[in-house]
């Protein structure tokens, strides 16, 4: 028998958009929560959902 409410998994990514020069000129990209290196930003918030941490439920 299946119940009428089923809890999804709830989970939080972390991807901002902040202006950098990482690319080439200063523009937005999106970077994971450190955002000190290339490594942790990609110029669509796509690529970094992709490459980012996800904290389920807490980083």
């Amino acid at each position: 028998m299946s119940s009428l409410y089923e809890r999804k998994s709830e989970y939080l990514l972390l991807c901002m958009p902040i202006k950098c020069s990482y690319f080439g000129s200063e523009d937005f990209c999106y970077c994971c929560p450190n955002s000190t290196r290339k490594e942790y930003c990609h110029l669509r918030s796509d690529e970094c959902a992709d490459h980012c941490h996800i904290c389920k439920p807490n980083c």
